[in-house]
């Protein structure tokens, strides 16, 4: 790791500890530079939490972990998904606590340090306007003109349910979550899947070949995350 990076491993650490009221004296302490050193590569606090923030969201939002274009067994990519997203944020949550803080006296920076978990919702919408494209819904007990509100706080349940354990868990009682993170992002998987009535592959497989598109098939007993 080559200076600049440990600086911005630093500011990205010294803001997690103390928000945006964090010294460039106490960055420099961490990255183990002096002053002069972090100014000749950042200019000023400004610049460097900037930055810092930028090369910390690249980090958080990694391509690798986002869902595929073409849903193909949507309950395990979901939770391959759901899992990697937790783990992230859960690893960023002392980082986000500050930022969600910050949110009401510094909205530019607190929305910047947002960005992670946004671009993972925006991912989701796609995935689920994918899923919903190729018929992998079931039928859905609303009327047409709910649909849409429907299918949006299905995505927020699922989200926010994965966004609240990752950060509060450490912080809670442990009855407030009373299962290991596994089974909590499993199960809150399964109740996306559910409340969308998904289709297993079989199933979706088989009516696509007779042309059928709409059938009351949710996740069956033998999905992944049974």
């Amino acid at each position: 790791m080559d200076v600049r990076e440990k600086i911005l491993e630093a500011a990205v650490a010294a803001y997690s500890e103390y928000g945006f009221g964090a010294t460039t004296r106490r960055v420099a302490d961490l990255a183990g530079v002096n002053e002069v050193t972090l100014f000749r590569h950042f200019g000023s606090k400004s610049a460097l939490m900037d930055e810092a923030l930028e090369w910390f969201l690249t980090r958080l939002s990694r391509a690798d972990d986002q869902l595929p274009e073409l849903p193909v067994a949507p309950a395990e990519e979901l939770y391959r998904w759901a899992r990697g997203l937790h783990d992230r944020l859960f690893a960023a949550r002392h980082f986000l606590r500050r930022a969600m803080g910050a949110i009401e006296t510094r909205q530019h920076e607190a929305a910047e340090a947002m960005k992670a978990s946004m671009c993972a919702e925006q991912d989701l919408e796609r995935y689920v306007a994918a899923l919903e494209a190729h018929h992998w819904f079931g039928t859905i007990p609303v009327t047409a003109e709910d649909r849409p509100a429907y299918v949006s706080a299905a995505q927020g349940m699922l989200f926010g349910g994965l966004f609240g354990d990752a950060l509060w868990r450490d912080l809670m009682p442990a009855d407030v979550f009373p299962f290991d993170v596994d089974t909590s992002v499993r199960q809150t998987v399964r109740v996306f899947c559910v409340a969308l009535a998904l289709r297993d592959p079989s199933h979706h497989a088989a009516l696509l070949a007779t042309g059928t598109t709409v059938a009351d098939v949710a996740v069956p007993s033998s999905s992944p995350l049974s």
